[in-house]
């Protein structure tokens, strides 16, 4: 290999792990595995990653397995593997849609209804543990930054507005100084 191949290899290999999309996955990985410890200590052990994808797509009053599968970018086959294992472990139930003999809607059970429960007390703790990991002002950012995305990833990004130097910036080489606390 030459120099020139080393060099290459080196910068993909950089970019795919210094990448903010992969960072965003891999927190969300760490999270999921958080939540996932934590169902187990609170008796729901059977619980695993691939189910959450079904659980956090049902709507409280009950969602159709279509409109899970298009929110999860699954196939309906897959989304119906995953409800026999949760319908089978009680956590969901079948019932048919009234508007589609067709159809069916899934619905959380009392059992499903605890870990739903359960993962909102958690959500808040694992928002808590952030806000003290990076601080409050940090963690109120990456909220924003999150939420200005997700409300129309395919926009292109906002104009950005230049803004005054303010005395005492922790960085005086970044422009927005947003490392500040």
């Amino acid at each position: 290999m030459t120099r020139s191949d080393v060099d290459v290899t080196e910068a993909i290999r950089r970019s795919r792990q210094d990448n903010v999309v992969r960072l965003l996955l891999r927190a969300f990985q760490v999270l999921e595995a958080r939540m996932l410890e934590s169902m187990r200590a609170l008796g729901h052990a059977e619980v695993r990653a691939v189910h959450l994808t079904l659980l956090r797509n049902i709507d409280l009053e009950g969602t159709r397995i279509t409109d899970i599968a298009d929110r999860a970018q699954l196939t309906k086959q897959a989304i119906g593997q995953l409800a026999k294992q949760c319908e089978a472990a009680g956590y969901v139930r079948r019932l048919p849609d009234p508007d589609d003999g067709r159809a069916s809607i899934l619905t959380f059970t009392e059992k499903g209804r605890a870990l739903i429960s359960g993962f909102s007390g958690l959500l808040g703790a694992l928002d808590g543990d952030l806000g003290a990991l990076v601080g409050r002002h940090r963690q109120r950012m990456l909220r924003t930054s999150l939420s200005l995305l997700l409300r129309d990833p395919g926009a292109p990004p906002p104009a950005r507005r230049p803004r005054p130097r303010r005395q005492g910036s922790a960085d005086p080489n970044h422009p927005s100084g947003d490392d500040r606390p």
